[in-house]
């Protein structure tokens, strides 16, 4: 009966338990929790943005972008998770050290007796040699060689993985400070054209309204008062379009610098006269070789390469039969033992036989891993040579046309200035002179947008060379750079 009452009870536990797991249901987020989740997330970044003091260089953009970019961080954190595989894969290589204890009760005594196998009789009364309640202790060392050349490839593989987590660490780096180049100068083009733009479109909009007043009372040939009409709406449809191209180039680059878009703050805008061209030290036959020698990708490639080549040694090496080393030492504190403490030394060799097929494939598939990475290393070569020679054909023409887009300026400004004066001596009107302060306004846009594809073209000449952007800036040197990574790490990790 008590058999049978245990029975019912083990039965209907079982019954519970598949009725709770079939009553797992999708259980999405209230709004409560959507609404802390925002609060949280929202603090979170409200306590990394710093704000910004006074006039943002394009040094202190690129420090704040190294040091609080969330890309970055990103990045950086997954460079610090891979540092701590790596400390965790050289403890792989110790040995196993198992310890220990337990408690065993049993509700009766634990007895026995003997029968003859010849008459089947009992030989021995029932009788124990094990107590009631029985205490034991133990310490195992096990050293399994295989395993242990398995755990040394893998330690070398998890390195090769932080190396690897390093270089695409520095392929990020040199992607944001490259959009940061790109965003800031667009963002000096925006702020130096819209401290005047909308002044001078008013006025541009307010001269197409007095003219068509003029041609509804025919005061002007018309075909003149529609040449000059068909004129204005031209440069202001322009200056729209080419205003629509930089408005949020603020924007893009408080979100690379980490600052909230709706941040008002002011970049330096040099003279025009001071924009000159960044100086390329190096020919292209260097700038290939130092792209080859240098570039993230390329290194990073070759560290796959390395990972592919010990992940086919190891697939060698579980090949070979597994030798085991063990000892240990153990208590017991039945009474009835002769011994109740004792060591224990061992050795076992093992191999499965049926494992030697699935080796043999394991090891094909890495050799063939092998050729692969060579083969995309091989090709990474080839397209860095191609990007360093695209990137300088792009660098040579951005500077053709920012010259030509300062020469155009030049030649606006005089216009301007000719016309200024003779509308002063009453020798022309002044919608004249609108239309050309108009083009004048054109041509410092197009000028400043020039020189924003000048050090883009430059910015990315040194990203496909595999150059530091900042290793010749006097204010931000790669120290400076290894210093904040060391310090982001250490922020990450405590």
């Amino acid at each position: 009966m008590l058999k049978s009452n245990k029975v019912v009870r083990l039965q209907l536990s079982s019954l519970f338990i598949a009725i709770a797991g079939c009553s797992i249901q999708p259980v999405p987020f209230t709004e409560q929790e959507h609404s802390a989740r925002i609060t949280e997330d929202q603090h979170a970044l409200a306590t990394q943005q710093i704000e910004i003091n006074g006039i943002l260089t394009l040094e202190e953009a690129f420090q704040r972008a190294l040091k609080y970019n969330l890309d970055k961080r990103v990045a950086m954190m997954e460079g610090v998770l891979a540092s701590k595989e790596l400390e965790a894969a050289k403890y792989e290589l110790l040995p196993d050290l198992l310890t220990k204890a337990g408690f065993n009760h049993r509700t009766n005594i634990d007895g026995s007796s003997s029968r003859s196998i010849d008459t089947g009789q009992e030989t021995l009364e029932p009788s124990t040699s094990t107590q009631r309640d029985v205490g034991e202790a133990s310490l195992e060392l096990s050293w399994n060689v295989l395993d242990f050349g398995l755990s040394y490839i893998r330690a070398k593989q998890q390195a090769d993985r932080y190396l690897l987590a390093k270089e695409q660490i520095r392929k990020m780096s040199q992607q944001i400070l490259l959009d940061v180049r790109a965003a800031y100068w667009r963002a000096v083009a925006q702020q130096r054209i819209m401290d005047y733009i909308e002044p001078i479109l008013a006025r541009a909009e307010k001269a197409y309204d007095n003219t068509e007043q003029i041609r509804k009372k025919r005061l002007q040939s018309p075909y003149k008062t529609l040449v000059y009409q068909r004129d204005l709406l031209t440069i202001i449809r322009e200056l729209h379009i080419l205003r629509k191209n930089i408005l949020h180039s603020k924007a893009e680059l408080a979100k690379l610098i980490n600052v909230s878009p709706s941040a008002k703050f002011r970049v330096a805008v040099p003279n025009p006269e001071e924009l000159s061209i960044p100086a390329m030290a190096m020919s292209i036959e260097q700038l290939e070789q130092h792209g080859i020698r240098y570039r993230p990708e390329l290194i990073g490639e070759a560290y796959k390469e390395r990972i592919s080549a010990a992940e086919a040694k190891a697939a060698l090496l579980e090949l070979l039969p597994s030798l085991k080393l063990k000892a240990g030492g153990y208590y017991n504190s039945n009474d009835f033992l002769v011994n109740q403490n004792w060591g224990n030394l061992g050795l076992d060799l093992s191999y499965n036989l049926m494992g030697l097929f699935a080796g043999n494939k394991r090891k094909e598939s890495a050799e063939l891993a092998v050729e692969i990475s060579k083969a995309r290393r091989l090709a990474m070569h080839m397209s860095v040579l191609a990007q360093v020679h695209v990137s300088w054909q792009s660098y040579q023409q951005a500077i053709k046309e920012f010259e030509s887009a300062q020469q155009f300026d030049h030649v606006e400004l005089r216009i301007v200035k000719h016309l200024r004066a003779n509308a002063q001596k009453a020798k022309i009107g002044k919608n004249e002179v609108l239309r050309a302060e108009l083009n004048y306004l054109l041509g410092q846009l197009r000028r400043d947008l020039s020189y924003a594809d000048v050090q883009y073209s430059y910015g990315q000449l040194l990203l496909a060379a595999g150059m530091e952007p900042l290793e010749n800036s006097p204010e931000l040197t790669k120290a400076d750079i290894n210093k904040q990574s060391n310090q982001l790490i250490t922020q990450i990790y405590y």
